[in-house]
């Protein structure tokens, strides 16, 4: 088994089956609407077998399964977060494991720009749809100082990571 094989086989053992018990908790306990719920429950089977099946050993097939799982990973957890994040706020926390994905077989720098890149989508959908939402200026000001820090860390923790892991 390569390197590359064996890091996949890490991310689906660990983020996979946590990005489903989030995704599940948003269906289950959000009292979200069943349109919404059928969409969360659609996305998280695709994505686990997706996920699962989207492993080789072949180092040019790598080439190609590494950035098509990035991509389609990023858009299914755009979409949860965008469609979950009025009725069960803890989806942010998809946006993280997308950035520790690359984390692991990236480099810095664009193990920083997916983690930027979330982190400030994770504000404009907060924005769309949490904000309109908020009645009072306190509390808008505490959702968004929230919102702020789940962006820095979706930033951080992934930049950490790639360190750590590259040292």
């Amino acid at each position: 088994m390569n390197i590359i094989e064996e890091r996949l086989k890490r991310i689906n053992f660990y983020l996979t089956p946590f990005a489903a018990i989030v995704i599940i908790f948003a269906v289950l306990i959000s009292n979200a609407e069943a349109w919404i719920a059928t969409i969360g429950f659609g996305l998280v089977f695709f994505s686990i077998f997706f996920n699962m099946f989207a492993v080789t050993n072949d180092e040019r097939k790598s080439r190609i399964i590494i950035p098509l799982r990035v991509v389609v990973n990023m858009l299914i957890n755009i979409i949860l977060v965008y469609v979950f994040i009025p009725y069960w706020l803890p989806i942010w926390l998809l946006f993280v494991l997308s950035s520790l994905g690359v984390a692991f077989y990236s480099n810095f720098l664009k193990t920083f720009v997916m983690s930027f890149f979330l982190a400030v989508v994770l504000i404009v959908i907060f924005y769309l749809r949490v904000v309109p939402n908020l009645v009072s200026p306190i509390t808008k000001l505490i959702e968004v100082g929230q919102i702020v820090n789940y962006s820095l860390f979706i930033i951080i923790v992934p930049c950490l990571v790639n360190k750590i892991i590259k040292s």
